[in-house]
């Protein structure tokens, strides 16, 4: 009774702030700037809520041992002695190793640490001694992580196949990626991906041929060596150009029969495009493996000790020997330029992610106004979104001949660019060309899909989306070619000057534009209107940044919310003076 007169008390008094703020603060993040400046600019509101709060401290109580479960769930993961079942070749294992870099060109440089792996046979699903899991399904529910039940499907060292291979694939293992294509990949610090098909060069002495055949010349005690040589084609380091090659010398981890683990041993040498060895990458295994299911606690506890922390150490120690080969080496910087077709682009943020959905649907608008018999085979980049075959009415028909089109993104920056264009074709043409964000494999069948004509007239049904059409066409630019120095210490091909570049044409719109608030839904409008604005005042008042312009609209509202609180006093006075007499009536 007492909870409903002050819900009722509460309600009567404060409606004007809820409607206040429902009209100025509508995020939760408003609400509680809001609430924080209130708390602190009024101390009675403070005390008044404690007081209400006071009775709600048994269920705190019983929340706080709910989490301090917590402890039994790590003792059942170290007490867990499951084994993994049987599997086509060998065992999984976790193998304490040791990675070494030699740099021998143009500068000598080198270091040493240690890393963990862990390795599992492809097609093996489950988890082992609570130590290891690969292909297991994930909780949704994350209190069902404190249960004993949901226990049983976390363990301390996890391989999830959507992260390997090609992105996303939430329905595939690593055995269904790997008959796909078996091949192995290179990550760099920009969330970019390489996926390189590493075949047995058969010409090696020290192989192992199908069906069992050994070169006498290799004793059978020793591991026999897998050699190849791969292009480099993707960007890794700061500090090498994307030219050159890899020489891959790995030994064989698996003895014959496929049922042992032997050892880890791969040494990967990067060469020059001159021929020159720079750089020399060994990973090699220092002990036995590891069974998890033959482990003690004890042993459990000293290797999560002693190695759990090796992953989160990974990114702070490139960072130390970048600023090593920066400072004391003096190495010339290769600055990042885009990812080729044949690698995969970084994520993409949330910002490139909306508006990879509206280009989807906007290209199959064009490819459906198309009067050329095409099909358009759509790969979007950075969104782990399926690829999509895109066929226009003529080619349906069959009346005429069909022409293909591979419209490949490479990189996700391409959706925030082309948003910046007023001309479909000029966008096309100059991301393809010259800032090279997209590929495409018949660039001569572009005409029969974007038009070089003024966009038709945009007309907009209600003032909100009239008044952000105008604020982007008032902010829309063209933007500059992406074109770097190629290293730290090229100057740039053009000197810049207080010149400027402006568009005389006569119109802002673009047809993108006109899709979207003509045919699109009103969630659509909301979105496009909303993620091309913010790109637009980024550049214009957060340095090109959205996290920069997150952080100039944070201080804003935390400003605007300070100020009205400021100015409730009297309000908050009067509303805190009636609850306590209704507590004190009870």
């Amino acid at each position: 009774m007492a909870a409903i007169l002050i819900l009722g008390a509460v309600i009567e008094n404060c409606w004007p702030v809820f409607l206040t703020g429902q009209a100025l603060f509508g995020t939760q993040l408003d609400w509680f700037l809001l609430a924080g400046s209130l708390a602190w600019k009024h101390k009675d509101i403070t005390i008044c809520v404690y007081e209400l709060i006071l009775p709600l401290l048994p269920a705190l109580i019983i929340g706080a041992v709910f989490v301090l479960f917590q402890p039994l769930r790590f003792l059942a993961l170290l007490l867990d002695h499951t084994e993994a079942g049987p599997t086509d070749c060998g065992r999984p294992v976790l193998l304490k190793c040791k990675t070494t870099h030699r740099r021998v060109f143009p500068k000598k440089h080198g270091f040493s640490y240690s890393y963990l792996v862990a390795g599992i046979p492809v097609s093996w699903k489950g988890q082992v001694g609570g130590m290891l899991s690969a292909g297991m399904p994930r909780v949704p529910n994350k209190l069902a992580r404190l249960v004993p039940s949901g226990a049983r499907q976390m363990t301390w060292f996890e391989v999830n196949p959507e992260d390997h291979l090609q992105r996303g694939g939430a329905g595939m293992d690593l055995r269904e990626k790997l008959d796909v294509y078996l091949e192995s990949e290179v990550n760099n610090t920009f969330d970019e991906r390489r996926v390189y098909l590493v075949s047995r060069d058969e010409a090696s002495p020290s192989l192992e041929l199908p069906g069992g055949n050994i070169d006498d010349s290799v004793s059978s005690s020793q591991p026999l060596k897998i050699r190849n040589r791969v292009t480099k084609d993707f960007h890794v380091s700061p500090f090498n150009s994307r030219k050159g090659h890899y020489s891959i010398v790995a030994s064989d981890p698996l003895g014959q029969g496929f049922q042992s683990f032997r050892s880890l041993d791969t040494t990967i040498t990067l060469s020059s495009s001159k021929g020159h060895a720079k750089l020399i990458a060994r990973l090699f295994s220092l002990r036995e493996p590891l069974n998890p299911a033959k482990m003690s606690v004890l042993e459990k506890l000293t290797l999560l000790l002693g190695w759990g922390w090796i992953g989160f150490a990974t990114y702070p120690r490139i960072v130390k020997e970048a600023a090593m080969l920066w400072f004391a080496r003096k190495l010339h910087v290769w600055y990042r330029p885009e990812p080729l077709s044949t690698s995969l682009g970084r994520r993409a943020d949330s910002v490139e992610k909306e508006l990879e959905g509206i280009f989807r649907e906007y290209l199959r608008y064009l490819v459906q106004q198309s009067t050329t018999a095409l099909v358009v085979k759509y790969v979007p980049s950075g969104v782990g979104a399926p690829t999509e075959n895109m066929v226009s009415p003529p080619a349906k028909d069959g009346s005429k001949e069909t022409r293909e089109l591979e419209f490949k993104v490479l990189t996700p920056v391409f959706y925030t660019r082309f948003v910046h264009y007023a001309h479909d074709f000029e966008a096309i043409f100059n991301e393809f060309r010259e800032s090279c964000t997209i590929s495409i494999s018949n660039p001569d069948l572009l005409p029969s899909l974007v038009l070089k004509k003024p966009p038709a007239p945009v007309r907009v049904g209600n003032p909100i989306d009239y008044l952000y059409l105008r604020i982007i066409w008032h902010l829309r630019r063209r933007p500059d070619r992406i074109e770097r120095p190629l290293r730290s210490s090229d100057k740039p091909k053009s000197e810049p000057t207080n010149q400027t570049i402006v568009d005389i044409r006569d119109f802002r719109p673009s047809s993108m534009d006109g899709y979207v608030f003509t045919k699109a839904t009103a969630e659509t409008r909301r979105q496009y209107r909303s993620a091309v604005a913010r790109i637009f005042l980024a550049e214009y008042m957060g340095l090109g940044s959205l996290g920069v312009l997150w952080l100039e609209g944070f201080i804003l509202r935390a400003g605007l919310a300070w100020f009205v609180a400021t100015g409730m006093y009297p309000f908050v006075t009067m509303v805190v003076s009636e609850v306590r007499q209704i507590v004190s009536t009870i």
